[in-house]
């Protein structure tokens, strides 16, 4: 999908070019009961399912398909690992062929973080499962395994993540050279725009920032963001974003692309 996008100044502008492309691949399979508990001890299985976002909907449904091979990290609230009932490290897993995953052997009456790590051309836009989260992050989920009678064994499902390709969002700041607030021959490009763009670009509700790479020739790219939580560099997800321009001194602002309106700032959902 491509959208054109072009913010535009009076002797400054912007045009920017959305891409977003998907891919998915439909498996199956499933996983198996849960081991039995010893009589002094409460055990349980944390499981879900990861998968690709067919159709850019943004949404758990029937046309997603699952994704194999995604590594999934089961931690505390704290990130920190977590033992399982026979006091061994509990380590990341991978889904199988059908997008599953479990974690077996899991004492019951804790809080647990599930973490998701994309696989290359990936990035994470929902987490879900049964229970409220007191995380949006779309890469986590939390899961409350509740208590059970001793020696009872119990399934704690449904904690599932969709994954999509990245978009990237690129375009031009055009000197208006005729100030007739259209883009002719010409216009000339600004060598180095001021742009950011703005959205929510992993899920918690707050607005996050990604700045942009800039060429010789003054195209800009918006391709990754740095979440100031952890300080590491995500691909940025499908959403609804703005680009949003600083204008030079001595400029003022014409056009904005595709909305027309003299403005410094330019919104899409992709």
């Amino acid at each position: 999908m491509t959208q054109q996008l072009l913010p535009r100044l009076r002797e400054a502008g912007t045009r920017a070019l959305i891409r977003a492309l998907l891919a998915a691949f439909l498996l199956t399979g499933a996983f198996g009961s849960v081991p039995s508990a010893n009589a002094s001890e409460t055990i349980s299985a944390i499981l879900g399912t990861v998968y690709y976002d067919t159709g850019n909907a943004g949404a758990f449904g029937a046309t997603n398909t699952r994704a194999a091979g995604v590594t999934v990290m089961l931690t505390d609230m704290n990130g920190a690992a977590v033992l399982d009932s026979t006091g061994a490290v509990v380590g990341p897993t991978t889904t199988n062929a059908g997008g599953r995953y479990a974690f077996f052997n899991i004492l019951t009456d804790r809080t647990y973080r599930i973490v998701e790590t994309a696989p290359a051309g990936y990035a994470p836009n929902l987490a879900a499962g049964p229970a409220a989260y007191a995380t949006k992050e779309s890469n986590t989920a939390l899961v409350t395994t509740t208590p059970t009678p001793t020696g009872v064994s119990m399934n704690f499902d449904g904690n599932n993540f969709l994954l999509v390709q990245p978009v990237q969002v690129a375009g031009y700041v055009y000197i208006d050279a005729d100030a007739n607030g259209l883009i002719n021959a010409g216009d000339t490009l600004l060598s180095n725009p001021q742009v950011v763009l703005l959205g929510d670009f992993n899920g918690d509700g707050i607005q996050d920032t990604a700045q942009a790479v800039v060429d010789a020739t003054g195209h800009y790219t918006f391709s990754s963001w740095t979440n100031p939580a952890n300080g590491l560099t995500q691909l940025i997800p499908p959403g609804s974003y703005q680009v949003v321009q600083t204008v030079p001194t001595g400029y003022t602002a014409v056009n904005a692309f595709p909305s027309g309106a003299a403005d410094v700032k330019v919104s899409s959902t992709i």
